[in-house]
């Protein structure tokens, strides 16, 4: 008999915890958002050694730009938002790393990054979990440049993004950095690491006054 997985009920629920979207750079749907960032950094691979100059680092963006599409399920019942930072740019001060103070900045996004790789995501909810009512995971598989005094650096492997949440965009959820990620310089070489990074979603630059999701300072 087949599995009767709910679809179209679930996929309200979805909808209805979700912000209007509107038209991106790409001309798909999604959110334009703020957002601010603060992560470790030290110019060693080794992001243990402690003879190494370690920094903490904000940043904040001025608008981002989220892709997210309509709902599908899987296999197993879990409906399945997925997801793509268009692009994204976070700048910020370093005092410490490079002798003197200098702006970096931090890009991914297949609009933003130097190598103009995708950076895709997902949000999973559960079969029996209602979306709005009870949190969710969403993860991101972020691919970045940071641009530095010494040069670009790039990550090979992604670093994983991962939160909780109950709305679309979610504002005011936090997410964490799975790990260290080690960065390369344009030649291929290890030369830096960042982790513990947070980031979190200020803004939703579309939202209408009042809207919930719209300003984490309202």
């Amino acid at each position: 008999m087949p599995v009767n997985y709910d679809f179209d009920n679930r996929a309200t629920q979805v909808f209805n915890a979700m912000a209007p979207r509107v038209v991106l750079q790409d001309g798909s749907l999604g959110y334009r958002i703020q957002a601010i960032a603060n992560f470790d950094m030290t110019l060693n691979v080794n992001f243990d050694d402690r003879d190494s100059i370690h920094e903490q680092i904000s940043m904040t963006t001025d608008e981002a730009q989220v892709r997210i599409d309509d709902p599908t399920v899987l296999y197993d019942g879990t409906m399945r938002v997925n997801l793509e930072i268009l692009s994204f740019t976070l700048s910020g001060q370093s005092t410490a790393l490079f002798g003197a103070p200098v702006t970096l900045r931090m890009r991914c996004g297949r609009f933003s990054d130097a190598l103009h790789r995708p950076t895709y995501g997902y949000i999973d909810v559960p079969l029996g979990v209602t979306f709005g009512v009870q949190p969710v995971t969403v993860t991101h598989k972020v691919y970045v440049t940071v641009d530095t005094p010494n040069g670009i650096l790039i990550n090979y492997e992604p670093a994983l993004m991962q939160g909780s949440i109950t709305t679309l965009p979610p504002i005011g959820a936090t997410y964490q950095q799975i790990g260290n990620v080690v960065l390369y310089n344009t030649a291929g070489v290890p030369v830096a690491a960042k982790a513990t990074q947070t980031s979190q979603l200020t803004a939703n630059l579309d939202a209408p006054n009042g809207n919930p999701n719209g300003n984490l300072n309202m």
